[in-house]
This record gives C-alpha cells, structure tokens and sequence, in this order.
C-alpha cells in the first residue's frame, strides 16, 4: 500500500470514529486492540504509557462536568454521572483506537517511506511556496524524537534540538524520498475508504 494512502487512512479513521456509536465502536477498538497487541505491542504499549494520564484525565473531566443522573453514595455538589461516564469511555475508546492506528503505521512503514508519504501528501502546498521539504524532515524528527527518548525532556531542550540548522540541514541531507507509483489497487482502495467514511457518516 503506498504510504500517503496509509496517512489518509489514519486521518479518515480519526473522522470515522466520531460517527460510531457506543456499540460498534467498542467492536472496532477490541479489533484493533487484537492487531496491536499482536504485531506491534511494544510500540502500542509505549504510545499507551505515555497517554495514560491523558486518557484518566478524559474520564474524569467528562465524569464531574456532565450533567446528568449522579451516581448513589456521592456528595451532591461533588458526583460524577451516569452520562458523564459513558461520553468519557466513548472518548477513551476513541483515543485507543486512534493510538493503535498509530502504532500500526509506525510499526508497518519505515521512517523513509513514511517520510515520503508526508511529503508526497503536502507537496500541493510547495506550488504556495512552502517548504514542504523541511517541514516534512521536522515531522520525521518529532516522530524519531518521541520513539527514540523514552524520557521525557525538557520542551525548551526539545525544541532547540528540533529547530536547530544543523540537524535540520542533516535531516533534509539524508531524506533520501522513495518515489513510491501510485497503483491501480492504491486508486481501488481509496474509493472504498471515501464510500466507508460516506456510509458511516450518513
């Protein structure tokens, strides 16, 4: 599959998921949670720990501030609902699936091919004068950044070593862009991407 088709089929995943409803979206996270686990677990994993205060923080938040049936035993001015915990775990469904389609498209498309899929898909934007080139070395770097320091550091640091000429120039050097043909089953595939998302959305 070309690899500009595997970042659309991510961002139309991103869409898709917020059409579902609570019944076949479950489905589609145990689903996905399957192919994961089972050939990219450890980038799934890794994903997985470095969200999970943002996925406690999407249960709470949508726990204590929607309105609703609250929950027996609670304070009154101090009680999470019903409602509230559901749209909470609808969300959280939703950000698992989207982490695993992540996972999926690190795991199955190398950096180059992945770098050529960015630049491929913004390279309408250079016809406006964008350094398109650039800025698909910056998102590379941010991805190589993300999977190559487990620790987190400072934003300061990080964006300096991000901006700075020299690994900038490096990166653009070495982006060796594989100019990967767009096929007749890549034209078959995105037809039927664009009529799921139509059919989903109706």
């Amino acid at each position: 599959m070309h690899p500009t088709l595997r970042i659309i089929g991510l961002i139309e995943l991103a869409i898709m998921v917020q059409y579902l409803s609570w019944q076949p979206l479950a489905c589609l996270t145990a689903l996905m949670l399957m192919i994961v686990l089972g050939f990219w677990r450890s980038i799934f994993l890794r994903t997985l720990r470095r969200s999970r205060w943002l996925l406690l923080s999407l249960v709470l938040i949508f726990a204590f501030t929607t309105p609703g049936e609250d929950l027996p035993g609670w304070p009154l001015f101090f009680a999470p609902t019903y409602e509230g915990l559901s749209g909470g775990a609808t969300q959280v469904l939703r950000l698992l699936v989207m982490l695993g389609g992540l996972s999926a498209l690190l795991g199955s498309t190398g950096r180059e091919m992945l770098m050529s899929g960015i630049f491929q898909l913004l390279s309408p934007l250079g016809r406006m004068g964008l350094p398109v080139e650039r800025l698909a070395a910056r998102l590379w770097l941010t991805l190589h950044y993300m999977e190559t320091n487990p620790q987190p550091i400072g934003r300061s640091h990080f964006m300096q070593r991000l901006g700075s000429n020299d690994t900038m120039d490096m990166a653009v050097a070495d982006f060796q862009l594989l100019n990967s043909s767009w096929g007749k089953m890549d034209s078959l595939i995105l037809v039927m991407m664009v009529t799921a998302l139509i059919w989903v959305s109706r």
